[in-house]
């Protein structure tokens, strides 16, 4: 059961990732992948939140393990920073680094605190 949860949860959580990358897709003009970095500070922020509030273990596998493990993205941060560095773009490698970690603590702190 418990891999059904989270196997369900982490479907929903990408094809969510999918839909919002394609809407945030439409309307940048950024030197940087922005669709996945908005998405791993919204996801932090929403993990935050989750993680603060008092859940049985079934809302835990389906929520914060699958959702949000398929609604954020390390790998593709990782992709889009090396083809960054590899464009030789490394001022917007460097800002996309820490942009993408500074700002994760600090939505995922904010959602723990709201």
């Amino acid at each position: 059961m418990e891999f059904l949860l989270i196997g369900i949860g982490g479907g929903l959580g990408a094809c969510s990732r999918f839909l919002v990358s394609k809407l945030i897709s439409k309307i940048h003009n950024f030197s940087i992948p922005i669709e996945t970095l908005i998405i791993n500070i919204l996801g932090s922020l929403v993990l935050g939140i989750c993680t603060k509030l008092v859940q049985p273990h079934w809302e835990i596998l389906l929520i914060q393990i699958g959702f949000m493990g398929g609604f954020t993205t390390f790998s593709t941060y990782m992709v889009e920073t090396f083809n960054l560095k590899k464009e030789e773009k490394n001022i917007n490698a460097l800002f996309y680094m820490f942009a993408s970690v500074i700002l994760g603590v600090l939505f995922y702190s904010i959602g723990y605190h709201i």
